[in-house]
C-alpha cells in the first residue's frame, strides 16, 4: 500500500511538472526532457511511470478538466429529467470547451483514439478528490474513455426513461460527434466566428436541440 502511495504521489508529481511547461508554453511545448528537468529527475526515470510522451500529455491535459468536471454539478442540479440533464452536459461541455479549445480538442477531438483508451480512469484514480461532489449518474460518465463513449452513457440513460428509441442511439451518437468536432474546428481556426462564449455555446445548444427533438420520442 505504501508502495503504491508513493508511486501515486510521484506520478502527479511529474504531471504537475508538466502542467507547468502547458500554462507557460502550451501543451506542444511539453517534452520529457522538459518535464524531467523541471522535476529535477533523469528523462529515463519518467518511463517508470508513463509508456510515453503521449501518455504524460493526456494526463496533464486532463488536469485542466477539472474546472469542468466540478461546474458539471452545479449545471445539472437544475435538470427534472434524463434528458435535461444530456442538454445541461453538453452546455457546459462547450462552455469550457471554448475557454481552452487546444486542451479540450487534444482529449475530446480524436474520439476513438486508442492510445487513449484507460487515462480517463487512470486519471482518476490518481485525482479521486475531483469525482468527491459529481452526482453518481455523472461520475460515470466522466469516467468513459472517449467523447463516443461518454456520449453514449448519457443517451442510454435518455433511452431508458424513453425520450429515444435503442435503435437511434448510435446515430444520435455520431451527429452529436461531428457537431462538436465540426464547432471546435472553426473556433480554432478564427476565433473571429465565435466571437464570444455565448455565442458558440448559444450554436452549439441550438444545433443538439434539433438533433434531440428529430429523434426524440412523442409522449
Amino acid at each position: 500500500m505504501k508502495k503504491s502511495t508513493q508511486r501515486k504521489r510521484t506520478t502527479r508529481f511529474f504531471i504537475d511538472a508538466a502542467v507547468g511547461i502547458i500554462n507557460e508554453e502550451g501543451i506542444d511545448a511539453i517534452t520529457i526532457r522538459k518535464v524531467a528537468d523541471r522535476a529535477l529527475y533523469n528523462s529515463a526515470t519518467l518511463y517508470n511511470y508513463f509508456d510515453n510522451l503521449d501518455h504524460l500529455k493526456s494526463l496533464a491535459a486532463l488536469t485542466f478538466v477539472s474546472d469542468y468536471t466540478e461546474a458539471l454539478a452545479e449545471y445539472v442540479k437544475e435538470a427534472k429529467n434524463t434528458y435535461e440533464e444530456n442538454l445541461l452536459v453538453w452546455e457546459c461541455f462547450y462552455k469550457y470547451s471554448y475557454e481552452q479549445p487546444s486542451i479540450f480538442f487534444s482529449i475530446f477531438g480524436k474520439a476513438l483514439d486508442k492510445s487513449f483508451s484507460n487515462r480517463m480512469r487512470e486519471f482518476y484514480e490518481l485525482y479521486p478528490e475531483m469525482l468527491e461532489d459529481v452526482p453518481h449518474q455523472i461520475a460515470g460518465m466522466l469516467t468513459k474513455d472517449n467523447i463516443y463513449d461518454r456520449s453514449m452513457y448519457l443517451l442510454e440513460a435518455c433511452a431508458n426513461d424513453n425520450y429515444f428509441n435503442h435503435s437511434d442511439l448510435h446515430d444520435i451518437d455520431e451527429l452529436l460527434y461531428f457537431i462538436y468536432r465540426g464547432m471546435m474546428a472553426k473556433h480554432m481556426a478564427d476565433h473571429a466566428i465565435y466571437p464570444t462564449e455565448e455565442v458558440f455555446v448559444n450554436q452549439a445548444v441550438l444545433y443538439l436541440k434539433r438533433v434531440f427533438d428529430s429523434y426524440r420520442i412523442d409522449t
